[in-house]
């Protein structure tokens, strides 16, 4: 008789086991990822800054961003090179005005070339019948 009941003590220890560790990893994973949004909400709003900044410098872009199927923005693309250059940003993407992800850009170029700047960037995505 004392053996199904160690077994029954056995399962009930991999039972809890399991269950604290699963609990541990959504708790780890759940800082991370309220982490990550902060960084998604500076990033929204930076986007959502350039955008005006577009609008503001060529009014003309109000109307194309109005008309666009969707879009990205990148608020702030960094590029480098010293013979090998590149570029990264992270972007937000927009769909009927509203938020719909996320986006990152990375660039590789070979060449004569050397400097560096960072700048703003948009990209529009009109439909299928324009």
């Amino acid at each position: 008789m004392l053996k199904p009941k160690n077994k029954i003590m056995k399962t009930k220890k991999k039972l809890n086991f399991g269950f604290l560790t699963l609990l541990t990893l959504f708790v780890f994973s759940t800082v991370h990822l309220n982490a990550q949004t902060e960084k998604q909400k500076d990033l929204i709003d930076d986007a959502t800054a350039s955008k005006a900044i577009f609008v503001k410098e060529e009014p003309e872009m109000s109307a194309l961003f109005e008309k666009a199927a969707g879009y990205v923005i990148f608020p702030n693309v960094g590029e480098g090179a010293y013979i090998l250059g590149g570029a990264a940003g992270n972007g937000v993407l927009f769909e009927n005005g509203q938020v719909a992800g996320f986006s990152e850009l990375k660039q590789l170029d070979i060449g004569l070339q050397i400097g560096g700047q960072a700048y703003r960037q948009a990209i529009l995505f009109q439909t299928a019948s324009e």
